[in-house]
């Protein structure tokens, strides 16, 4: 079965995308690969799919640097965004939240920095004429380096777009689909306070509670080192309850891992498994931008289940994810080629965690 047979999943509506950006990016080598050769196939019914959503500063630092040093050329299909019931801020609030903060956040840094150079060199050349002279010199210095530091920050720093691309990997189920829920709990003392105010004026003017209360609030030691709390406590015969409760605060990140086990069986095999490894390895990596300053993310990736050619809804689904880790061996336990030096046998483990926190709404959508 041919690799580009292999569905994708639906696209949004592009709206108000500028599509004149979209035509004039230039992109990446690599068209949509699988293996094995016949996946999908009676036997290999159940495969998974990976999409790639590449950041679009990454495009236009592609651009700048020229093709030749890239993978090659895919298209930009559609703007990827982040989904609006998740509990992570979207793309569109996290632009709003960067043009507020960045501005200022840039200004105080350069001017902290300039105002840092400027005190150092007074206190250096003291109050004399040519100590007035060299500020002024090093104000119209810092000046201009301030102006060009905050372009520079300005420019790189600016909110980006993701776009899903043309590329695909499909690959066959490693094993049975696992996917670990979490969410992280800790055990919180509220204090006799809330247990006061939470038992109304009855609590408040009782014995026990008294003593409770006057133990608590005795904090400061008395002569000869007395702990006061313990005294207290130990001639009412009471123990503060610290009104333990367990607190909820947050929910983790899922992580996928998958692991394959490659043999090709042609030289086609062997060219799209090394294609596979160099989507996955390129896409995993940061790029950097033109002046070098700021590394630009890497890729995301979008996994999918299916079977038979259509999307294997009774599984899990899976959120736009990072790679974190990528472990490659070739050759097998015994390391073994064919003639032409290919190896017989490559190994590849792939560790994911998704970029947005679940809620009750992901789940019921089946996530």
């Amino acid at each position: 079965m041919a690799s580009d047979q292999f569905p994708r999943p639906p696209l949004a509506s592009p709206g108000g995308v500028n599509q004149n950006l979209i035509q004039k990016f230039k992109n990446f080598n690599i068209e949509p690969v699988q293996y094995p050769s016949d996946l999908g196939g009676e036997d290999l019914k159940h495969w998974v799919q990976f999409t790639i959503n590449v950041r679009g500063k990454s495009f236009l630092s592609i651009k700048e640097g020229g093709l030749n040093t890239r993978l090659g050329n895919e298209k930009a299909l559609d703007v990827v965004l982040r989904d609006s019931n998740s509990s992570n801020l979207t793309n569109e609030q996290l632009s709003r939240a960067s043009d507020l903060l960045l501005p200022g956040a840039i200004g105080g840094a350069v001017a902290g920095g300039t105002y840092a150079k400027l005190s150092n060199r007074a206190k250096s050349t003291g109050g004399s004429v040519t100590g007035a002279v060299t500020g002024a010199v090093v104000t119209g210095v810092g000046a201009a380096v301030a102006t060009y530091v905050f372009k520079q920050f300005e420019k790189n720093l600016k909110p980006d777009t993701t776009f899903k691309i043309s590329d695909a990997i499909a690959l066959y189920v490693d094993g049975p689909p696992t996917v670990r829920y979490a969410a992280q709990y800790s055990n919180k003392d509220l204090g006799i306070i809330a247990g006061l105010a939470g038992g109304g004026g009855d609590a408040i003017f009782s014995s026990e509670a008294l003593a409770g209360a006057a133990a608590q609030f005795a904090k400061l030691p008395g002569a000869l080192g007395v702990n006061v709390p313990d005294v207290v406590s130990a001639a009412a015969k009471v123990s503060l309850n610290p009104f333990k409760e367990v607190i909820f605060e947050a929910v983790d990140f899922r992580a996928f891992n998958f692991k394959y086990r490659f043999f090709p069986k042609s030289k086609q095999e062997a060219e799209n498994v090394e294609k596979i490894i160099r989507l996955f390895k390129f896409h995993m990596h940061p790029d950097l931008s033109s002046n070098k300053l700021f590394f630009i993310y890497p890729s995301e990736f979008e996994i999918a289940y299916f079977f038979e050619n259509k999307e294997n809804t009774y599984f899990h689904k899976i959120k736009p994810c990072v790679l974190e880790s990528m472990d490659i061996s070739y050759g097998g336990e015994q390391f073994s080629s064919f003639k032409d030096g290919i190896p017989t046998e490559v190994n590849m483990t792939l560790t994911f965690r998704e970029t947005e926190i679940l809620t009750k709404r992901q789940i019921k959508d089946g996530y």
